[in-house]
């Protein structure tokens, strides 16, 4: 017996109904079970008011500008009926499928409880359109890791301020749900550090719920350079995947340099690690998640212990104060830095006996540590007055190399309208190329590299994640490219 279809107010409802009776039709199985028909409805429906309430929620939102991958991150300001504007917040669209974005909707669904977090940014709002899920959160003044080491440079000094209070944020994280939420993303650019080295943890797009009955992740995701290698295949990633993460964060803090491959004693006795600190990074980046620091919280205790092992022959008498290292510089230290550390060790309720059965910190003597930063590294660059003359001396440089470009080019101008040596005679339009087809932009491009980029930085986001090197490439790049212009060009003329 066939069965008619109802009447729909909308279009979108005729059209589903109808595809929903041709299916049934094609397959020879229709169904007269009206409560059938009706869930099939029910359904559509709630799938359609979804998507136009996130087109609405959309509409609400002006887009200030693009924070990473263009349409994927932005800052933005939300927009009252009355006009009237509240923010900035950071909007962030995540693609449904393969469990991303399941972080965000538990914090939601806890922060609407009535939870609140010290290291996490305060979700604003979280919902999902056809395709994806949107999150806005509250945006985290401040730098990035990331951002603050390519500023002032990885040091010991960096490394006792920042790292305590990442671990305190990953703890937060962990502690938050049961079984524990995992980051799975723990990257310098995943960290803000704010005011009084504060630290918040941000972009939760591919942290997901330990399973205990799961024998590996379904989807294998994140910065390889950070990440462990259960996340890329080789089991099933929990809290001390992680820990493995700190563990190499730690060597960015304390390096600046970027962790390749394993971190061994030859690696980081090169970089001038100390051996209590070594010993800690060893752990925590150990293959067998097994041979890690079993909690955040451990690893912290056994961090702790380390720097304060490290910074006590700098804190002792005069007569046992360290040697300078081999180039004269003398291993970054402060008073203040190790009465934190000592305060950390005695607020902590974690003994050293559940730090786990790897942790050989404890049998390092702090007389055999040496200095803990690298050589040549800067000692202590961050400091506030360090900062102030810093830039100061970064607006003095920017100065100087605009006044240069702009003396620059009337001087080019003169060149091509009176030639000289090899240029007379040769066309106008020639000297022209030569002159700002690849002289100027070669002189600009050379004040860009020279130039301090702190404040360019911190207006265009985008550009601070490219570094020195990437930017010098580029630079080459052009040269080549210009170069190869003006041959042509030279070809044309003779």
């Amino acid at each position: 017996m066939g069965v008619s279809a109802p009447s729909a107010t909308m279009g979108t409802m005729k059209e589903a109904d109808s595809t929903y009776h041709a299916a049934q039709n094609d397959s020879g199985a229709i169904s007269s079970d009206a409560t059938t028909q009706d869930a099939a409805r029910a359904s559509l429906h709630e799938e359609l008011d979804a998507y136009l309430a996130s087109v609405r929620r959309d509409d609400c939102y002006r887009v200030v500008r693009p924070l990473g991958r263009a349409g994927t991150t932005d800052l933005v300001m939300f927009v009252g009926a009355n006009g009237a504007e509240l923010g900035p917040l950071v909007r962030k669209r995540i693609p449904l499928g393969d469990g991303l974005g399941v972080g965000y909707e538990e914090l939601m669904r806890l922060q609407r409880a009535g939870r609140r977090f010290v290291h996490l940014p305060r979700l604003v709002d979280c919902y999902k359109s056809a395709h994806e899920l949107t999150v806005v959160s509250e945006y985290v003044p401040g730098e990035t890791l990331e951002e603050l080491v390519r500023r002032a440079g990885g040091s010991y000094d960096l490394a006792a301020r920042v790292t305590p209070a990442l671990c305190d944020a990953v703890v937060e994280l962990h502690g938050a749900l049961d079984p524990p939420l995992i980051h799975r993303d723990l990257t310098p650019r995943n960290v803000v550090v704010g005011e009084g080295s504060s630290v918040t943890l941000i972009d939760l797009g591919i942290a997901r719920r330990h399973r205990p009955d799961a024998s590996s992740d379904t989807v294998h995701l994140g910065t390889r350079a950070y990440a462990p290698p259960e996340q890329f295949g080789f089991g099933q990633t929990d809290v001390r995947s992680d820990v493995y993460a700190l563990g190499m964060l730690l060597w960015f803090c304390l390096t600046g340099i970027e962790p390749a491959g394993k971190l061994d004693t030859a690696t980081l006795r090169a970089a001038g690690v100390s051996d209590a600190l070594a010993e800690v990074i060893q752990t925590a980046t150990a293959f067998d998640p097994d041979h890690r620091y079993p909690t955040a919280r451990a690893f912290r205790v056994a961090l702790v212990a380390a720097l304060e092992k490290t910074s006590e022959p700098r804190t002792a008498s005069p007569e046992h104060a360290p040697a300078p290292t081999s180039d004269g510089v003398e291993s970054a230290s402060g008073g203040a830095a190790a009465s934190a550390l000592r305060a950390s060790v005695a607020s902590s309720d974690v003994t050293p006996q559940q730090i786990g059965p790897t942790s050989r910190t404890a049998a390092v003597d702090a007389s055999a540590a040496p200095h803990a930063v690298s050589v040549g590294l800067a000692a202590d660059v961050s400091t506030p007055a360090t900062r102030r003359r810093s830039e100061r001396a970064g607006r003095v440089r920017n100065v100087v190399l605009l006044v240069l470009c702009v003396i620059l080019a009337p001087a080019l101008v003169n060149a091509v309208q009176h030639p000289t040596g090899s240029n007379v005679g040769k066309p106008i339009w020639y000297v022209a190329v030569i002159a700002f087809g690849f002289v100027y932009p070669a002189c600009l491009g050379a004040a860009y590299l020279a130039a301090d980029k702190r404040r360019l930085y911190r207006r265009v986001p985008s550009l601070a994640s490219r570094t020195w090197r990437q930017d010098l490439k580029a630079y080459v790049l052009m040269l080549l490219l210009l170069f190869f212009v003006l041959l042509v060009c030279t070809a044309v003329i003779s």
